[in-house]
């Protein structure tokens, strides 16, 4: 005798998912400097110098010197010239005086009557300092004027566009349970 035996059948339930991925852009304009600059500016001036030159006691050593100062000089030596002068005199008469010693001074003196001139010197010391130079040096003006920089910075904002993903989930094959009976005969 054979037994009977049910057949079940079962079928899982199968799930599907459809997505959609997010979408995100974001996006941002440079931003926008301008910058401005002020140039540095210098100035610089320079004045001359100043030079000097006083040689008057250089011409003065030349005889070229001050009218005044030079009649000065002649006057003070005047006198002294004119005691040089009488002491000449006085030797030339003494020599003359020794006429009894047989010499013949007259045309001795004649001859020595130019070496006996006196100089006369009526010109200021020579000196190789007798220049004087004075310079007097100007320092440099100097002005400036820093510069600069200046920024505008203008910035922009980002934009930012978000579209959000989708998760569609369906039933893709419903489960199921099948069970199949084996024919009974009824008939004993």
């Amino acid at each position: 005798m054979r037994i009977p035996q049910i057949q079940i059948h079962q079928e899982y339930a199968w799930i599907g998912i459809q997505t959609t991925s997010a979408k995100q852009e974001i996006e941002q304009p440079q931003a926008t400097v301008e910058i401005k600059q002020t140039s540095a500016q210098l100035t610089i001036e320079q004045p001359n110098g100043e030079l000097a030159i006083d040689q008057t006691r250089a011409r003065d050593a030349l005889a070229m010197g001050n009218n005044l100062e030079m009649m000065k000089r002649i006057y003070q030596k005047s006198a002294e010239l004119a005691l040089q002068g009488i002491s000449r005199i006085v030797e030339k008469g003494d020599r003359m005086a020794t006429i009894h010693d047989g010499s013949n001074p007259i045309p001795e003196m004649a001859m020595d009557w130019r070496r006996t001139f006196p100089e006369f010197a009526f010109e200021g010391p020579a000196s190789m300092d007798n220049v004087d130079i004075q310079y007097t040096a100007h320092r440099p003006i100097i002005e400036w004027n820093l510069g600069g920089v200046e920024y505008n910075v203008t910035t922009h904002k980002a934009e930012h566009q978000y579209t959000p993903g989708k998760a569609e989930i369906y039933l893709r094959q419903r489960n199921s349970v099948e069970f199949t009976l084996p024919q009974v005969d009824l008939t004993l």
